[in-house]
């Protein structure tokens, strides 16, 4: 496998997956749900950037999901070319953030959180904000004190 992650966008934020049925379902007769959309990437910094066909694409859809994805029924497929990732975290970077973490703990009523923190993806930026927010808000509890902090 030669991607480092698959996300399944329609999945993912359902707003895509909606857009999608309204704009091929009917053509495909497909059933709502059945039509998707994937997103894999593929690369990492300092290395050259990879070549991607659909027909690798659609192996690693395999491999990560188990489930085979033959050409002709993809719609449409785009490669894109996207340099605005974060760095790799380096052990001089996590020591300058563990300090500034040290620094900003004892201030009462300040929280740090983002992507440079939690760690990249969405879920763990949320997951982590709420933490945040939680124990601003005098909670040990998380996610379960999430409507009332």
């Amino acid at each position: 496998m030669r991607a480092k992650a698959l996300s399944h966008l329609s999945v993912k934020w359902p707003w895509i997956g909606e857009q999608l049925h309204q704009l091929h379902a009917d053509d495909a007769g497909a059933p709502e749900g059945t039509v998707h959309a994937l997103r894999l990437s593929y690369g990492r910094p300092g290395e050259p950037r990879p070549q991607v066909e659909l027909a690798d694409a659609l192996a690693d859809v395999k491999v990560f999901t188990g489930v085979r994805i033959r050409s002709e029924d993809v719609i449409d497929s785009l490669l894109v070319r996207w340099d605005g990732t974060l760095p790799p975290v380096t052990p001089a970077y996590r020591e300058r953030t563990r300090r500034l973490l040290a620094q900003v703990e004892p201030l009462a009523g300040l929280a740090v959180t983002g992507a440079w923190v939690a760690g990249t993806g969405i879920a763990a930026v949320i997951a982590h904000a709420r933490e945040q927010a939680a124990e601003l808000a005098g909670s040990t509890t998380g996610v379960e004190e999430e409507g009332r902090a």
